[in-house]
């Protein structure tokens, strides 16, 4: 990839592969402690990290869910302390934007030339406008979708569709592999609902988020109870603010649904065991 002023960036270390949202875990513990006012160096050492390590990423869609975490955890703790968590974080990007333009200004550039595309959005922008390939691989999946009449049960998790729809040109190993840019068959869609959409069908898609829903309600019900329990509070605040990566975003890979069953196995037993306490205490 190459812009006007901004040196060229190799992808090529970059994998579907990858568990790198799980960074946001560190942050999301450390905003907890910020919450509660403790060990506030290292917290704040954290969050920065976490940050700029985000922004190395170059993932848009990491970012996204993040902010929306934080928003998650702002609601859950009410408007006081979340105006303690948004101020914070603020601050926070402020002190890291001068560091991270000093230390690695490439970094830097290339999350706002990925990001740029925000500045050209109108009224009258279409999808193309924010990215030609995500654009092209969701016209062309959904198109294919419509004509076989699969909306609710998808195409299976082997599917392909092509680019005779929308056409796709000048197509690199950053957006699919080499096989299926050899052959013009696409596997996989650039964006998690129309995937699974193009994969499992509006039942898939709806069992698939259901999973992880279920467990995350039955925490937010018992909220109030948590968030006064010093000892418990952490790991709720770093669950709920987990779940929109988690949901949206792990979804690739083999390695990627192993943490997301994880997620699940746990958000369940903590629901459980929170349960089991509040109900043990108002004996």
């Amino acid at each position: 990839m190459r812009s006007e002023g901004i040196e060229k960036v190799s992808y090529s270390s970059l994998s579907l592969d990858s568990a790198k949202g799980l960074i946001t875990i560190f942050s999301f513990w450390a905003i907890a402690g910020l919450i509660k006012g403790k060990n506030i160096i290292v917290n704040i050492v954290l969050v920065l990290l976490t940050l700029y390590v985000l922004l190395a990423y170059q993932t848009r869609w990491l970012i996204i869910t993040f902010v929306l975490g934080l928003l998650v955890i702002a609601f859950a703790v009410g408007f006081k302390n979340a105006m303690i968590v948004l101020t914070s974080i603020v601050l926070l990007f402020c002190i890291t934007i001068p560091i991270i333009i000093k230390v690695a200004p490439e970094v830097w550039e290339t999350a706002m030339f990925r990001l740029s595309f925000i500045g050209n959005l109108t009224s009258g922008s279409s999808l193309e406008d924010v990215e030609i390939v995500r654009a092209g691989s969701i016209y062309n999946s959904m198109n294919l979708l419509f004509e076989r009449k699969a909306f609710l049960t998808g195409m299976g998790y082997g599917s392909w569709y092509t680019d005779n729809y929308f056409p796709m040109p000048n197509l690199t190993t950053a957006a699919f592999d080499e096989d299926a840019l050899n052959m013009g068959k696409y596997y996989r869609v650039h964006d998690f609902l129309f995937n699974f959409l193009f994969k499992f069908g509006i039942i898939g898609t709806g069992i698939y988020i259901s999973c992880y829903l279920k467990p995350i309600r039955r925490l937010w019900k018992l909220k109030k109870q948590i968030l006064a329990d010093s000892r418990y509070n952490f790991v709720f605040i770093a669950i709920i603010g987990l779940c929109p990566m988690v949901i949206t975003y792990m979804w690739f890979t083999g390695k990627g649904l192993l943490f997301g069953a994880l997620f699940v196995v746990i958000s369940r037993e903590w629901a459980r065991v929170f349960k089991e306490k509040i109900t043990t205490r108002e004996a």
